[in-house]
């Protein structure tokens, strides 16, 4: 366990906000808070990996262990900050959202981590819930009895050529 451990020298967390209301279209935020109510996908990921290259047209690709959860959510306002667990939960227990949220691990398995658990609806207590079971699997992630199984967690589609780039605008 170690020995992966070591090979996967990077960690890092991610938020990922997208908004996908049919009338709209879809289409990622640059910002934290929810422009209009609406639907959204919110995605934390916590991710260790190692960057390297495809067989197949080297391409970039993360290959690692990661935890991701995903969060299915309906606004019923507007600037409620999307950004954070905790924030989702006190806008569930205020009434401003209702969704659903899932936990996947990814290449981490451990006999001391129970079946992950299935979040019927958002609300204060499975946001709880769901922090606990990131911080166990992460607690887990350097035990010995925990087995890594490295995935290809991202890959980049094309290169992108610095010279190519649109120059911004004033």
């Amino acid at each position: 366990n170690q020995e992966t451990n070591d090979l996967l020298p990077v960690e890092k967390n991610f938020v990922s906000i997208l908004k996908t209301d049919h009338e709209v279209g879809v289409g990622y935020m640059g910002a934290k808070f929810s422009g209009n109510a609406g639907n959204y996908t919110v995605i934390f990921d916590y991710s260790k990996y190692r960057d390297e290259l495809t067989d197949n047209g080297n391409l970039p690709c993360l290959v690692g262990v990661g935890i991701r959860i995903k969060a299915s959510i309906t606004t019923k306002k507007a600037n409620l900050d999307l950004g954070s667990l905790i924030a989702i939960g006190f806008a569930a227990k205020a009434g401003n959202l209702t969704g659903t949220m899932e936990i996947t691990k990814i290449g981490i398995n451990s006999p001391k981590l129970g079946s992950m658990p299935n979040f019927a609806e958002i609300s204060e207590s499975s946001i709880q819930s769901a922090i606990q079971v990131v911080g166990a699997i992460q607690n887990r992630m350097y035990d010995e009895s925990t087995k890594l199984t490295p995935h290809v967690l991202a890959v980049q589609l094309a290169r992108i050529d610095p010279a190519e780039q649109p120059t911004p605008q004033p």
